[in-house]
């Protein structure tokens, strides 16, 4: 049982400390003051998220430290010290010792369900028993088929119910398949030959002609591609001619006009007379070179000439004879003579040279311009070339190509599909006999699990029989006649009034309280060894009548159910129990109260 609880900043207790003994205890408080708080603080404290309880949002506002203190003695008189703290981040700490022993946080759960024979989820939902249980469903179911089937040793035999069922899906499955193959094995099979046979003669057929198809094609692309040559042959024909009427007209203007070029009739005769032309011209710049070296050779000896007889000292130059200055005068005037024509011949014949040179410079530039014409023997024969006929005509044996590829493509899908399906019908006689084998395993594995079933359902209900007549005779105890309280082999509860079954959700609310304190405190009490029951306000539902037999009931929990905690705000109810000795009353005041922090025994 819980002997001793410690609040630190939860909710609206800044610090609260009870210390709680055996038998029913009521926490008396009016409403607001935190009588719900203190339940959740005890089962958050015991049992941490397995509680359901939100310890962030319980945290005091302003608190230092949001922690409880929950000290346990177990049915074999140790005591487990549990303590948890929480942050605003939601970080738990959780320290936890066993006769002064410490034990690791995560082995708490494990302890608590061996001291108490029942696993910490079941006892976390039956222990501690909230308010919202009368009206939230999820609250108030609390696994009980689950735990008296662990406690009453049918477990291991709906396992093997649950196992043989599994078997039987998955046999029933695979002989639906089964089913569905022997189904098709119906089929004719020499027709489905008879139509592979058709479909491999229509794939042959189509085969050849698509193969012809390509030949065709290849040839229609062989006429286009030699349309497009005669006519890229014939664009460079007319590119050449045009070529050569340019040549012809430069080498025109470049010659005189003569017999040789009038009679050009194909680009080699031009370039014939250009080359001639070429020639004469280079021999005429030649000559007139050698004429102008001639000159020039004679006005340098002209001049030398005249340079000694203007420093001679009065001889001939040539005979060595006394030349007169008469004569002197008269060699000079006739060099100057001599200088002037020379000079007159120099210049005139390099005025000559520069006119052949230019007209030697325009012969050859018409003979490169000609040479750079094609010659008629390097240009490809044109012949005639309709290259739009021959596109169409590609195209149009394209179309009929492809049309045959589509259909050799659907033939190999109907192909492949009747061999399939060939296949799958030749399967399905080794298949059938398969079948038989799934069908018998399917079978008996049904009915080991309706066996298994019935059986634990069966031997669940011999030993759920006398918690169900005491859940009865609890329940006549309160409600007298007013029907029966049914406790079903599931664990479900229902409310028999004449022949009619009323589920537990539809009772009403005093009637929900009574039934859910009668299994617990039965449950509790014959199939665990949990010594504590803690109630948050279970009276405030009941008539004044039902409240009385309900805190009766309650005090009368039993040895094994030690420790009965009700919260309520029924003093005087309180008060007359606690004077017939029934129970013990202890208030409790929130800091936000004017009273003291701390819970105190009140006298009976």
């Amino acid at each position: 049982m819980i002997r001793k609880l410690h609040l630190r900043g939860w909710r609206s207790f800044e610090e609260q400390s009870l210390e709680i003994g055996p038998g029913v205890t009521f926490v008396l408080a009016e409403n607001g003051v935190g009588k719900t708080s203190l339940i959740e603080a005890a089962a958050w404290g015991v049992y941490g998220p397995l509680s359901g309880v939100d310890a962030v949002t319980a945290r005091r506002i302003g608190a230092d430290e949001t922690s409880i203190e929950v000290e346990v003695e177990l049915p074999d008189r140790r005591v487990l010290n549990i303590r948890r703290a929480v942050d605003a981040g939601g970080r738990t700490d959780v320290e936890t010792t066993l006769g002064g022993d410490p034990v690791d946080a995560a082995k708490l759960d494990a302890v608590l369900a061996e001291a108490f024979g029942a696993s910490a989820d079941f006892l976390a939902r039956t222990t501690t028993v909230p308010s919202s249980a009368v009206d939230d469903e999820t609250v108030s179911a609390f696994a009980l088929r689950e735990h008296l089937c662990r406690v009453l040793g049918v477990g291991d035999l709906i396992g093997v119910a649950d196992r043989m069922q599994q078997i039987h899906d998955e046999n029933e499955a695979e002989a639906k398949g089964y089913r569905t193959a022997s189904r098709r094995a119906t089929a004719d099979l020499a027709d489905l030959a008879d139509q592979l046979a058709r479909a491999d003669e229509r794939l042959a057929a189509l085969h050849e002609q698509r193969a012809a198809l390509r030949n065709e094609l290849e040839h229609a692309e062989d006429q286009l591609r030699l349309a497009r040559r005669n006519v890229e042959a014939g664009e460079r024909a007319a590119a050449a001619h045009a070529a050569f009427q340019q040549a012809l007209t430069t080498a025109r203007a470049a010659l005189i006009a003569g017999p040789s070029v009038r009679d050009v009739r194909t680009i080699d005769d031009l370039v014939r007379a250009l080359e001639d032309a070429e020639r004469s011209a280079l021999a005429a710049v030649d000559d007139l070179r050698q004429a102008l070296a001639v000159v020039a050779g004679r006005l340098e000896a002209v001049t030398s000439a005249a340079a000694e007889l203007n420093g001679a000292s009065g001889d001939c130059p040539i005979c060595r004879r006394p030349l007169s200055g008469e004569d002197v005068e008269h060699a000079r005037r006739s060099h100057d003579r001599d200088l002037a024509a020379l000079d007159s011949d120099h210049a005139a014949g390099q005025a000559e040279l520069a006119r052949a040179s230019q007209h030697l410079d325009a012969v050859r530039g018409a003979l490169r311009q000609a040479l750079a014409v094609p010659s008629p023997d390097d240009l490809p024969a044109a012949g005639s070339a309709d290259v739009d006929a021959a596109r169409a005509g590609v195209e149009e044996v394209r179309g009929r190509h492809d049309d045959v590829s589509e259909q050799v493509a659907a033939a190999r899908v109907m192909h492949a599909a009747l061999e399939e399906r060939i296949a799958a019908e030749r399967a399905a006689a080794t298949e059938r006999e398969a079948s038989l084998l799934v069908h018998r395993k399917a079978a008996v594995s049904r009915m080991a699990a309706v066996v298994a079933r019935q059986a634990a359902d069966q031997l669940l209900t011999e030993r759920i029989d006398p918690l169900a007549t005491e859940v009865r005779s609890r329940w006549k105890r309160v409600f007298g006649y007013r029907g029966a309280l049914q406790l079903g082999a599931d664990g479900r509860l229902t409310l028999r009034r004449g022949v009619e079954d009323i589920p537990f959700e539809y009772l009403s609310s005093g009637e929900k309280v009574v039934a859910l304190l009668a299994v617990r405190l039965l449950v509790l009490g014959s199939s665990t060894r949990a010594s504590f029951l803690w109630l948050d306000e279970p009276l405030e539902h009941l008539d004044p009548r039902n409240r009385r037999l309900a805190a009766s009931l309650m005090s009368a929990a039993g040895v094994q159910v030690r420790q009965v905690l009700v919260t309520t705000y029924e003093e005087d109810l309180a008060r007359r129990l606690a004077r017939r000795g029934q129970a013990s009353l202890l208030r409790v005041r929130s800091a936000d109260a004017a009273w003291p922090s701390s819970g105190s025994t009140l006298p009976s």
